[in-house]
């Protein structure tokens, strides 16, 4: 399968154009129905040519702008492929055709910018992270999610301790780290030479401090959390001068300088679902007490979310699985939304809207079934202020 990662998503919703062409469709994995895809595809630009043509397109002006897209009806292989739906989008200069993991109903769909509204479930449960490495010869920083792993190269990162601190640092060889008796705290006990030991623990806090910073500044637009992989007495150290929030407690507790990326991302990945988890939980336990005390920072009405999520004010977004569209526009001037019957010229899907920008802004979105919403309402949101 295709990744459709974080960075399509953002790519995706930055392109305006008057004819942004947007194709979901249900894809065959195997047995004689796979013949069926391409037929399928083809069928879908078909609908989507009558469509530029009653949007005032001629019929060869909407025929050359889906040739693109043409062109992957002739590629056999790309066919042949273990997927269970497919998403592509279409404008001027650009195509972009991902085979993905989940299904889509049949749907075509053409307006100022692409419709993503489909594939906001993969984007909400791509359980992105972050990993720092904690070395004193250099940290390094990695970027996961549930399917993806690779590190981030930056020069704001620190280089090793000693040329980061650059003033008298000493390397100590003849330390012993040992856990804590039981009873005691946490923090591991550090066996050594009396003022020594103590100053080169100094220094470590000081190179941590400068890699806390320079960390913080790195992920200052994300909520993702971040896990720590190192020995157990840097651990602590660096967990005391930490100021990202969302630090989990239990990191990576070994040296991971020999570990291959893969590995790593075996290692991490199982850490950051129980996060996703209590995090959705806390969240919705949070709406459920600002609604009860009739809080204005809880809010069920679609026309103040979608407002409050252009100005980055939507915290967390709840939003039903396969809500029914809505469609309308904003007022930016007076932060009044129009809703219509169906879908005008200009008109935006107003809950994919709201998605998108709180994404955008660093809020959470959570995509939930009928059941398992916090309101009795299609969305419902937590604000910042």
């Amino acid at each position: 399968m295709d990744i459709f990662t974080e960075d399509d998503f953002r790519n995706l919703v930055s392109i305006q154009h008057p004819y942004c062409i947007s194709i979901y469709m249900p894809f065959f994995r195997n047995g004689a129905e796979i013949q069926q895809n391409p037929i399928r595809f083809k069928n879908c630009i078909s609908e989507a040519e009558k469509l530029l043509v009653k949007k005032g397109k001629r019929a060869t002006e909407a025929s050359w702008m889906l040739n693109s897209a043409k062109r992957f009806l002739n590629f056999h292989s790309f066919w042949q492929y273990d997927a269970s739906g497919l998403a592509a989008y279409i404008a001027p200069g650009i195509i972009k055709i991902f085979r993905t993991p989940s299904s889509f109903s049949e749907t075509i769909m053409i307006g100022n910018h692409f419709y993503i509204k489909p594939v906001l479930p993969m984007i909400t449960t791509h359980m992105k992270y972050y990993v720092l490495e904690l070395n004193l010869s250099g940290v390094r920083l990695f970027s996961g999610s549930r399917y993806q792993f690779s590190r981030i190269e930056s020069d704001t990162l620190p280089g090793p301790i000693e040329n980061t601190l650059q003033h008298d640092y000493t390397e100590k060889h003849t330390q012993i780290y040992g856990k804590s008796q039981p009873g005691d705290s946490e923090i591991p006990v550090v066996y050594g030479y009396g003022r020594d030991t103590d100053n080169h623990t100094r220094q470590i806090i000081e190179y941590f401090q400068i890699v806390n910073n320079s960390v913080t500044s790195l992920l200052n637009k994300t909520n993702a959390p971040l896990i720590t992989a190192g020995n157990e007495f840097l651990h602590s150290i660096y967990h005391n001068v930490n100021t990202y929030p969302n630090l989990i407690d239990n990191g990576i507790k070994i040296d991971i300088s020999l570990f291959t990326e893969q590995q790593l991302h075996e290692h991490s990945r199982e850490l950051v679902g129980p996060f996703y988890a209590t995090r959705r939980y806390k969240d919705k336990e949070l709406y459920l007490s600002l609604a009860g005390r009739h809080s204005h920072m809880a809010v069920n009405n679609l026309e103040s979310i979608v407002a409050g999520a252009v100005h980055g004010r939507v915290a967390a977004l709840f939003i039903i699985n396969k809500s029914p569209h809505i469609w309308g526009l904003l007022n930016e001037k007076n932060q009044k939304i129009s809703i219509h019957d169906h879908q005008l010229p200009g008109d935006e899907e107003l809950i994919e809207r709201s998605a998108i920008d709180t994404l955008l802004r660093g809020g959470a979105v959570y995509i939930l079934d009928r059941v398992d919403m916090p309101d009795e309402t299609d969305a419902a949101a937590i604000m910042r202020y």
